[in-house]
Formats: structure tokens, C-alpha cells, sequence
């Protein structure tokens, strides 16, 4: 990494820290390769495809650091959880989880189409293809937060993107040849703050050496002080949770 700042292969509002929105600098085509979420991707089209119906992006493919066979972990399964406060009172519990499950319609259904795209001819229109694309007000109005309470698997589905269908599930086939099981699955851990506490200040001088205002020669010491101030206590209580479940 300190060789790719080095040869100023980053934005130079990126490496100097100025707080720049890689999103702008990435969909105003000022840089090529960003990180973001899976969602980031439908976010770019949505803000580039109006202006320029060309843009095609893509993810980039798993790799291993030592250019050897990538080790991927999965998504936990209960990593998204939605809780209803207690003495609600049976009529409000029972509205509630009548939204729940209405978010949780599957694919395809009038139920999904509707949280998913909102109202035909007001959030949305069917193109040539009969795929959904947004109006201006639905690109506004429509969210798919509501996949975050659904409790439902999501679906590749949003065919008005030209090839991210088809390259989204390339790139997810490609990667499950990779995952492994992580031992940590299905653990809700609630870690010491004073762990924590080690982490910023730890990564603060780390990046200082990527961006070249420390030498590479103090990483072993800045290893050493994060081991001091809280790593090696770390390294002990996610032993023993693993231990706990026996998994370790």
C-alpha cells in the first residue's frame, strides 16, 4: 500500500485525508477502483446511467494477498436482527409484525414490488424489457431499506441495469467457491471498550505510514504498542469466547 501512495496511484483528496466522498470522485469518473457495499453498485447507476447510458461498472473478482487461492467467509445469517420493545400491547405487536411481514414477501410478488419500486406511474414505469426503472420522484421516495427488516434473502432482480444481473451473479459464483466456515457464525459478542479503545489510535498510525508520514520500519513497534495496550487482552477474550461454543 505505501508503494501505490507512493506513486500517487491514490486521489490526492483521498490521501491527504481531506475527508473526500470517494462516491463523487468515483462517479464523476476521477477515479477507477473504489470500496463500498454491494449496494453501492445500483447506487452508481442510479446517479450515472441518466447522464451516460454507456457507464458500465463491475466488482472486482476475490483475491488472496499472496496471489494464492482467496479464503472468503459468508454472510452470518443472523446479522440482521429486528427486535419489538416489550409491553407493546398485543394489538401494536400484531401491526407490527404484520409489517414484517409484508417486507418479507418474496421476489416477484405484488407485495415485494410495491416496497421495492413503489407505486406504478408515480415511483416507477416498466421499460421495453418490462423491467421496473425509478422516476425522478421515485428515485427520491423509493428505498430498499426495508430488505433490513425483512427477514428474506435478497434477490439479484434489477434487470433495468444493463449486465448487473448477469455480472453480479458471475462475481457471487465465482466467490462461493471460496467460503469457508467463520468460527465466529451466529456469536452476538459484546467486547470490553477498553479493546476497543486501542484500535483508532493504532490505525491512525498505520495509515500515517501508508501515506508516507512515518517510515515502514516503526510497524513492528506500532504492533508492539497495540499488543501493549489492549490487542493481546483481545486476542485472549475472542479465545475464549470461541472456546465458550466450542469452537476453538
Amino acid at each position: 500500500m505505501r508503494r501505490v501512495y507512493d506513486a500517487r496511484l491514490v486521489h490526492p483528496d483521498i490521501a491527504s485525508g481531506s475527508g473526500a466522498n470517494s462516491k463523487e470522485l468515483f462517479n464523476s469518473g476521477k477515479i477507477l477502483l473504489t470500496q463500498d457495499g454491494f449496494g453501492g453498485w445500483t447506487e452508481a447507476y442510479q446517479a450515472i446511467l441518466p447522464q451516460n447510458p454507456d457507464f458500465r461498472m463491475d466488482l472486482v473478482p476475490a483475491f488472496a494477498h499472496d496471489g494464492g487461492t482467496p479464503s472468503l467467509h459468508g454472510n452470518d445469517p443472523s446479522n440482521q436482527s429486528v427486535f419489538i420493545k416489550k409491553g407493546l400491547g398485543e394489538e401494536k405487536v400484531t401491526e407490527i409484525l404484520a409489517i414484517l411481514n409484508y417486507c418479507a414477501a418474496p421476489f416477484g410478488t405484488a407485495e415485494y414490488m410495491a416496497y421495492r419500486y413503489g407505486e406504478e406511474g408515480t415511483h416507477h414505469e416498466l421499460n421495453d424489457d418490462g423491467a421496473p426503472e425509478l422516476t425522478e420522484l421515485g428515485h427520491k421516495e423509493v428505498s430498499n431499506g426495508y430488505l433490513f427488516i425483512s427477514g428474506r434473502n435478497n434477490a439479484i432482480a434489477e434487470s433495468e441495469y444493463p449486465d448487473y444481473v448477469e455480472s453480479f451473479t458471475a462475481w457471487f459464483n465465482d466467490a462461493a467457491q471460496y467460503t469457508e466456515d467463520n468460527p465466529f457464525e451466529g456469536i452476538r459478542i459484546q467486547r470490553p471498550s477498553s479493546y476497543a479503545s486501542a484500535e483508532q489510535p493504532t490505525e491512525d498510525r498505520i495509515t500515517d505510514i501508508l501515506r508516507g508520514r512515518r517510515e515502514v520500519s516503526e510497524l513492528g513497534d506500532i504492533v508492539a504498542q497495540w499488543r501493549r495496550d489492549g490487542g493481546d487482552a483481545a486476542r485472549d477474550f475472542y479465545g475464549e469466547v470461541l472456546a465458550e461454543y466450542g469452537r476453538d
